[in-house]
């Protein structure tokens, strides 16, 4: 699924409303620069965007319904994102078999 989100220049008022944007394409950025010290950084950022989407956009909006798949989308990812940084750390202790699926969507969300 892809949906186009309006940038925020082209959305005169959004700066009114949503006071600390954050998007993927900044999530992007942050990512190849290596400007996330954690997981739990990145997710901030990751649900800042939902946040936003949800805040400025109303509940019947298709801005608002793909807000919200891609947090739910974005949620199972980063559960198996966390058990992989775990199993980094203590391997015998920790397995997921889906990790590389998760990743691949993730990464996804965060390339359109």
């Amino acid at each position: 699924m892809h949906i186009p989100f309006p940038h925020p220049i082209q959305v005169p008022d959004y700066l009114d409303v949503i006071k600390h944007p954050m998007d993927f394409s900044t999530m992007r950025k942050k990512v190849e620069s290596h400007q996330y010290s954690s997981l739990n950084e990145f997710e901030g950022d990751f649900y800042h965007v939902w946040h936003n989407a949800t805040i400025y956009n109303q509940p019947d909006t298709i801005y608002y319904k793909a807000a919200t798949q891609i947090r739910d989308a974005g949620r199972v990812s980063l559960q198996c994102l966390y058990t992989v940084e775990i199993r980094l750390f203590y391997p015998e202790d920790f397995f997921c078999n889906i990790c590389s699926k998760c990743s691949v969507l993730l990464l996804r969300l965060l390339v359109t």
